[in-house]
């Protein structure tokens, strides 16, 4: 007859901490150079062309006041438009390989979570629980997966644009260049605000999907133990109250990355 197996409270996987998590991202780049540089040059080039279109309307506005010919003023606009079609390309172009690099890393990333967990003691396992272990190779590298299809490529592309657009302005006038470069410091205190708090509750939910799936494994590994003491009801239960966690701290996070995005 197969029995339950439950964890040791108290005993979870170790999680990486930013800075390992930095180093081992910077490792791999290091890999795929030309993947990498390729990235950060197309992202770079796109963020740079699509600031083009705006100073040469500048310039087509100086040409009107000052009745230049319409000559060089269809060149201009003859420029904008180029500008903002290889912008508009080189964006699609960064997005695909920030994607293509992204995947590679997940790939990396999951094989070696893989094969950590085929070396890892049996013994050591059954202490933290299946559900932690699954959850790592699953619901943690799916997260990961979204956010690289997602988030990376337009939190990297929309930083590389600030930072080439605060430098444009500064090269129009000094005055306009501080104007624009005022917003980045209410940005950088509603960011010291919000990663020192939501990691936490982040690695809350992290846990609380391990829960969730060592409550599915253990009742379904011991479904003869739990039909012959007639369980049914406590096993389900035990499943439904961790599952009304994990949304409870879904519904948290999003509450809280919403008082983020209002402090910004």
């Amino acid at each position: 007859m197969t029995t339950t197996q439950t964890p040791v409270a108290g005993t979870t996987l170790r999680t990486a901490t930013g800075r390992e998590a930095t180093r081992w991202v910077a490792e791999h780049c290091g890999r795929a150079r030309w993947l990498t540089a390729s990235t950060v040059l197309t992202t770079v080039a796109g963020a740079a062309l699509q600031v083009v279109p705006v100073l040469l309307l500048g310039r087509v506005v100086d040409g009107v006041v000052g009745g230049e010919p319409r000559s060089i003023l269809l060149t201009v606009g003859v420029l904008m438009v180029g500008a903002a079609l290889l912008g508009a390309a080189a964006s699609a172009a960064s997005t695909y390989l920030i994607g293509k690099l992204g995947a590679e890393l997940l790939a990396r990333l999951r094989e070696e979570a893989v094969r950590a967990v085929l070396g890892m003691p049996s013994a050591r396992v059954e202490q933290v629980g299946r559900g932690d272990v699954l959850s790592r190779v699953g619901d943690d590298v799916a997260v990961l997966s979204k956010g690289i299809r997602t988030a990376i490529p337009t939190v990297f592309s929309a930083g590389v644009l600030v930072a080439i657009a605060t430098i444009g302005m500064f090269g129009l006038d000094w005055r306009l260049g501080l104007a624009g470069a005022g917003a980045l410091p209410a940005y950088a205190l509603a960011l010291r605000w919000y990663l020192p708090r939501s990691a936490p509750l982040y690695r809350e939910q992290r846990v609380a999907q391990a829960d969730r799936a060592q409550a599915l494994i253990s009742g379904l590994n011991g479904i003869d133990t739990v039909r012959a003491y007639r369980m049914e009801d406590s096993v389900r239960e035990k499943v439904t109250s961790e599952s009304w966690r994990v949304r409870d701290l879904g519904v948290e996070v999003f509450r809280f990355f919403g008082r983020f995005v209002g402090r910004e």
